[in-house]
């Protein structure tokens, strides 16, 4: 059976899980509107529409042309084919406009975190899904939670399937490094600057831990991602809490860094923090692929009870999870963790292992050629 992967931008350095999970499958056919860090994620089977007209003109002319070839792909296929669009948005589009091939196949949609949160508020997305539920073959949801809200809308079960991201988990040293009072003890905030990921919430905690010990230090990796006005405030929020905080020289406001320096810090951390929350707009996060990462290579995550996020961490077990904005115990947690070593590396040991069984992309890539066959 083939498979063709559907995305809108190969590849954004945010979603570089979906370029782990197309290699982890052979390195499917992959076509996109736009091109992006190719030097940084390079792909032979990736087909991406250019225009030489300006404009919306030239965005007009790259959708007829894309699915003027995916038409003829499906048309042409003398074997089964499945479609798999990544994200709701994009998913939507590309059934609207392949409904009426004339050859067959098989579609399946992967929902990822906005579109299973902030369109599941809006009645004319709901109406959207129910819509696609009658054309297309399968949803993938990333846990429980999005596949609970699926099927209160109205999607039938039987056409939603949980499907869990992965990390490399082999490429993932496992090293931890237990905290002591005679080291620097090392925390770390790796994320876009998106109101999201809590990332205040994570400073606060932090603030709140220096109050008890001066050994710390704090290393904030990521930035906005536009320029938009609500992003804007947000990077002065946290510009703010930096500045006019007693432990400003402990804190590192890093920006975006190379996947590798950002693994070796990773690497180098006690905890991560990722206290997610739900914004005003109603956006979630879906499942952190950096809490993946930090839990493989043995750093303590302390996150919150958000969307799919328990669906990684069980509490106590293979993490720390808190309520949202409960800033102050997720500090009291981490107090929990400095006071009780085994209790550190129980988490350690537990997080590793969570991941190698369950968020595996080597075996996470096996399962969607599966679920691509059951169809």
């Amino acid at each position: 059976m083939r498979n063709i992967q559907l995305v809108s931008t190969f590849m954004k350095i945010t979603e570089n899980w979906l370029y782990d999970l197309f290699n982890s499958m052979d390195k499917p056919p992959v076509y996109s509107l736009q091109a992006s860090n190719s030097d940084l994620f390079p792909y032979d089977k990736l087909t991406t529409i250019t225009s030489r007209l300006p404009g919306m003109l030239g965005k007009i002319e790259k959708k007829i042309r894309y699915y003027r070839e995916l038409n003829k792909i499906i048309k042409q296929s003398k074997e089964p084919i499945v479609l798999h669009s990544h994200f709701g948005d994009k998913g939507y589009i590309d059934s609207s406009m392949l409904k009426l091939s004339r050859g067959k196949f098989k579609h399946v949609i992967s929902l990822y975190g906005y579109d299973a949160s902030i369109y599941l508020d809006d009645p004319k997305w709901i109406a959207k899904y129910q819509d696609l539920a009658n054309h297309i073959d399968k949803f993938l949801v990333l846990g429980k939670n999005m596949q609970e809200k699926m099927i209160n809308i109205g999607i039938p079960q039987e056409k939603i399937e949980i499907f869990h991201l992965g990390v490399e988990v082999d490429k993932l040293t496992f090293n931890p490094l237990m905290p002591t009072s005679d080291k620097t003890i090392k925390f770390i905030i790796a994320s876009s600057f998106n109101k999201k990921k809590g990332i205040p919430d994570a400073i606060k905690s932090y603030l709140e831990i220096f109050k008890n010990h001066q050994n710390v230090e704090l290393n904030i990796i990521g930035d906005i991602q536009t320029q938009s006005p609500s992003n804007l405030a947000l990077k002065q929020e946290i510009l703010d809490l930096i500045r006019n905080s007693p432990a400003k020289d402990t804190i590192n406001l890093l920006g975006y860094v190379p996947y590798k320096q950002l693994g070796d810090m990773m690497q180098q951390a006690h905890f991560l923090l990722h206290p997610s929350v739900t914004d005003e707009s109603g956006n979630q996060e879906g499942t952190p692929i950096t809490i993946l990462n930090s839990m493989a290579m043995g750093t303590v995550v302390l996150s919150t009870f958000h969307s799919d996020i328990p669906e990684i961490i069980d509490h106590n077990k293979s993490g720390i999870l808190v309520q949202e904005h409960d800033y102050k115990s997720l500090a009291e947690e981490v107090e929990n963790c400095l006071n009780d070593f085994d209790f550190y590396q129980k988490l350690v040991e537990n997080g590793r292992k969570k991941v190698e069984d369950e968020f595996n992309v080597k075996h996470q890539g096996k399962k969607l050629l599966d679920i691509y066959r059951s169809l």
